[in-house]
């Protein structure tokens, strides 16, 4: 079965967690589940479309109750020049009533939050699964 990409990232991130634990005998699979990550960070997290600095999932910031994605907004004004970028911290928690919930910090350039958090809550509730030709044996 197929999981939504929060499940997954939440999986992955824990896995990670578990291996740096015990770096002497799970080294391989520590920078498997890294790999992973950097993967979800380059491949699937919102890029392009003013998220032009590209996001990333802040591992150290990430815990069995959060996690915790950096990214920016590049702004255009009203000729459709670039005017400035905003810098947040998008945070998913489990909700009680089923999936996550979602906070976007940082300055609300425009009510720029309120969409950061719909395109994130879009990508993060999509089904996602590794490929399959990037798993090793």
């Amino acid at each position: 079965m197929t999981k939504k990409l929060y499940e997954e990232l939440a999986n992955i991130l824990q896995a990670r967690r578990h291996c740096a634990k015990t770096l002497d005998t799970h080294r391989e699979w520590f920078e498997r589940w890294s790999d992973r990550i950097e993967h979800i960070d380059k491949h699937v997290l919102p890029s392009g479309s003013g998220f032009d600095s590209d996001s990333h999932v802040d591992i150290d910031a990430c815990t069995d109750s959060r996690i915790v994605i950096n990214t920016s907004f590049h702004h255009m004004d009203e000729h459709g020049g670039y005017c400035g970028w905003s810098e947040h911290v998008v945070t998913i928690t489990p909700s009680f009533i089923g999936g996550f919930d979602i906070r976007v910090s940082g300055r609300n350039v425009r009510d720029i939050k309120d969409y950061i958090a719909e395109v994130f809550e879009q990508t993060l509730s999509a089904p996602y699964e590794y490929p399959t030709e990037l798993v090793q044996s």
